[in-house]
């Protein structure tokens, strides 16, 4: 797994911060196929549809992990541009 930094700010975070962690994103065909593939082979790996939040971050990302990360990632870097 990568290390603890945000997917919005880079920001490298204390897990025992409230609201922050990794968000699983609703899985692509890919990434039904990535995962098959590192079970496959006995492999461990960061999956490429989970990111990390910071606490200033995550809660956006909590509300659409139900969306693929492709279309997640745009609508969460649009929510917090002006910040």
């Amino acid at each position: 797994m990568k290390p603890p930094i945000c997917a919005i700010c880079d920001m490298d975070f204390d897990l025992t911060a409230e609201n922050c962690g990794l968000i699983y994103f609703k899985k692509r065909q890919s990434d039904h196929e990535w995962s098959k593939k590192m079970a496959e082979k006995g492999m461990v790996g960061h999956p490429p549809y989970v990111r990390w939040f910071c606490p200033n971050h995550y809660k956006k990302a909590r509300e659409l992990e139900n969306l693929t990360v492709d279309q997640a990632m745009p609508e969460i870097i649009a929510y917090y541009k002006n910040d």
